[in-house]
């Protein structure tokens, strides 16, 4: 029978060759801190023990959350640490309202609403507007546009 040091490496290998690999293109990147490394792949790994022991709501809220990090990670990155504070405050505020929203909407007996989640409209324009006006705004604040057509034109 395995010891529970040898379930622990062997479900820590068979899970994290992946991150074995970031972490070498990380390491390898020379405008990076090895501590800074070190510090993401710990708070990393601290999230996702205790989404694990939080449960499924938690696993599937950062399972769907890749579109979350690709637009949360380069608007934080044109922000100050305190403007980056008030996302943050900002989006655990906004999380625990669409919380009610939910909880609200999906024990309506409103014939109406049962029909719009049943169509879940969402899924339709309104998302990707969204994605796109904010990647548009991402790249105005970043000069990316700048760069881009700058080059082009010179």
């Amino acid at each position: 029978m395995m010891s529970l040091a040898g379930i622990a490496v062997a479900a820590f290998a068979s899970t994290n060759v992946d991150d074995l690999l970031i972490l070498i293109a990380f390491f390898a990147a020379a405008r990076l801190r090895p501590s800074s490394i070190v510090a993401g792949q710990l708070a990393g790994m601290a999230a996702l023990i205790l989404a694990s022991l939080i449960g499924s709501v938690t696993l599937a809220v950062i399972a769907s959350g890749g579109d979350n990090i690709s637009l949360y990670v380069p608007l934080f990155s044109v922000h100050s640490g305190p403007e980056v504070m008030v996302f943050g405050a900002s989006f655990m505020a906004l999380s625990t309202l669409w919380c009610m929203i939910a909880r609200t909407l999906a024990h309506s007996r409103d014939r109406a609403v049962q029909r719009w989640l049943e169509r879940q409209a969402w899924n339709g324009a309104i998302i990707p507007s969204v994605m796109i006006a904010l990647g548009l705004y991402i790249l105005i604040k970043t000069d990316a546009l700048t760069g881009l057509f700058g080059s082009m034109v010179g």
